[in-house]
């Protein structure tokens, strides 16, 4: 356990502390695109979305809100957000997602 912990990229997890301030979509916005994800991950075959468009598109906004709102569901196993503020190596990717799990 103590060799996992130290190699997590906790920035990568979605609600960390070391990912300040939290971008979530505004109220009643991106409602169809919310609900249309949600209805993909209750066919429960599909476990995992990947989201990608242009930079500032708000793909960090909606996951992050869809994170949030699985884990409020008692649905959400792990997360793992990229960000250009947290240099970010693929090597703990898995490592991360399995301190979650």
């Amino acid at each position: 356990w103590n060799r996992l912990c130290n190699v997590v990229e906790y920035s990568g997890i979605f609600d960390s502390e070391y990912r300040q301030p939290h971008s979530r979509c505004m109220e009643n916005t991106r409602v169809a695109l919310r609900k249309s994800i949600t209805q993909v991950l209750d066919q429960r075959d599909r476990t995992n979305i990947w989201l990608n468009g242009l930079a500032g598109v708000g793909k960090t906004s909606i996951a992050f809100t869809i994170a949030e709102e699985m884990k409020a569901a008692k649905r959400l196993a792990a997360t793992f957000f990229f960000s250009h503020k947290h240099a970010q190596k693929a090597a703990v990717i898995i490592p991360t997602i399995a301190y979650q799990l």
